[in-house]
C-alpha cells in the first residue's frame, strides 16, 4: 500500500519537528558542554558549528515540505516520493554528523557531506516533479481558454 501524501506530509512535519529539537539541543551542547566553543582548534569549531547548521537546513527543507507538499500523478509521484526520502533521511546525517565528525581528523565529513547531497538532491527531485506539473497545467489552460 502507497503512503498517502497526508502521510508523507505528516512525516516530513514530524521529522522536521525532531530536527529542530535537536539543533536546539546541539546549540545547547556546544553552548553549555564547550563552552559556546570557546577554546578549541578552528578546525574544530568550524565542524561543530556547520554541522549545527546542516542540521537546520535539512530540519527546515522537512518542515517546508511537511507544509507545501502537493498531491502528484503517474510518474511525479515516484519522483516526489524518491525526494521525499533523500529529503527525510538528510536530518540523521547532520546529526550523525554532528555526533561524530567533530572526532575525526582534518576536515573529512562523511556524514555532513551525505546529509547535504540527500537534501539538495531531493529538493530538486520535488522542484522537477512540480514544474512539470505546472507545464503541463499551463499548456492545457492555453488550449482551452475560458
Amino acid at each position: 500500500m502507497q503512503p498517502r501524501v497526508e502521510d508523507m506530509k505528516r512525516i516530513h512535519l514530524i521529522v522536521g519537528c525532531g530536527g529542530l529539537v535537536a539543533f536546539i539541543a546541539s546549540g545547547l551542547y556546544m553552548h553549555f558542554g564547550h563552552d559556546h566553543l570557546r577554546g578549541l582548534s578552528d578546525v574544530l569549531r568550524l565542524q561543530y558549528r556547520s554541522t549545527h547548521l546542516y542540521l537546520l537546513f535539512t530540519s527546515l527543507m522537512n518542515l517546508i515540505l511537511g507544509i507545501y507538499a502537493t498531491t502528484q500523478s503517474h510518474w511525479r509521484y515516484w519522483l516526489q516520493r524518491a525526494g521525499s526520502v533523500r529529503v527525510i533521511i538528510s536530518p540523521v546525517l547532520a546529526g550523525l554528523g554532528f555526533i561524530y565528525e567533530p572526532g575525526l581528523s582534518d576536515l573529512y565529513r562523511p556524514f555532513s557531506f551525505y546529509a547535504a547531497t540527500a537534501c539538495l538532491g531531493g529538493g530538486v527531485l520535488h522542484g522537477f516533479s512540480n514544474i512539470s506539473f505546472q507545464l503541463k497545467r499551463e499548456t492545457s489552460v492555453q488550449k482551452h481558454p475560458d
